[in-house]
């Protein structure tokens, strides 16, 4: 299925929602006013434990601390075909 445009605006189909019983179901987000903000310094932080003595282990970590950041809240919408 090609690219699909509505005023401008392209229209991405995700299958999910048809099997899930979702196929008049359309959801339009505006990711310019929603969005993920990153903490400083915090973001891919990367953490090495030293190694058990009785084990040939290595363990690591990765840690991202952020949050969701809603710059107008009316910019979403549900929009069901009857």
């Amino acid at each position: 299925m090609g690219g699909m445009m509505f005023n401008g605006v392209t229209i991405q189909y995700d299958p999910w929602l048809d099997d899930m019983g979702n196929s008049k179901r359309a959801y339009w987000f505006d990711p310019r006013h929603v969005y993920l903000m990153k903490m400083d310094d915090e973001w891919r932080h990367l953490f090495t434990p030293s190694r058990p003595y009785n084990s040939f282990v290595m363990y690591k970590s990765l840690t991202c601390t952020g949050q969701m950041v809603a710059q107008q809240l009316n910019q979403s919408a549900v929009y069901d075909i009857a």
